[in-house]
């Protein structure tokens, strides 16, 4: 594309990426991303990020997923119930307690409200490890990563 003068898009990028991490390329994707943003100046959105998100927890690479999330911050780019979501899943197969209570405040504070597929993910979980009335609270509206009083 590039030596035929074509410039891509964000969308040329979102395509490319996801096919690579539907291929189980994760390690080529993320080429493909920093790529985007550093030489072609492409700014990511909200689908790139979850696209790559997901993948990176499907393997295994939840730390890495984390640190996208933080990326996303600073490019100003606002995560989505789908973001989120991905997050929870990799936490819970890592059990990263801790990280998905930050992340469901965080959550909270991005007025992004849990769906079904949240509520699922988080009420296995959370059941599991007795930590019902943190997801109660959740749900409210409340924090939840903090110290009990």
């Amino acid at each position: 594309m590039l030596n035929d003068g074509f410039v891509p898009t964000v969308v040329t990028y979102g395509a490319i990426i996801h096919a690579y991490c539907l291929h189980g390329m994760v390690d080529e994707a993320m080429k493909i991303f920093t790529d985007m943003s550093s030489a072609s100046k492409v700014a990511p959105n909200t689908v790139i990020y979850n696209t790559l998100i997901d993948s990176l927890c499907k393997n295994n690479q939840v730390e890495l997923a984390l640190s996208l999330m933080d990326d996303m911050k600073v490019k100003g780019v606002k995560p989505n119930t789908t973001t989120f979501n991905a997050m929870f899943k990799g936490l819970r197969e890592k059990n990263m307690l801790d990280k998905a209570l930050k992340l469901m405040d965080k959550m909270t504070q991005h007025a992004c409200h849990p769906d079904y597929v949240s509520m699922e993910i988080l009420t296995e979980w959370f059941s599991a490890v007795g930590e019902t009335e943190k997801l109660r609270k959740f749900v409210q509206g409340y924090e939840v990563s903090a110290a009990p009083a």
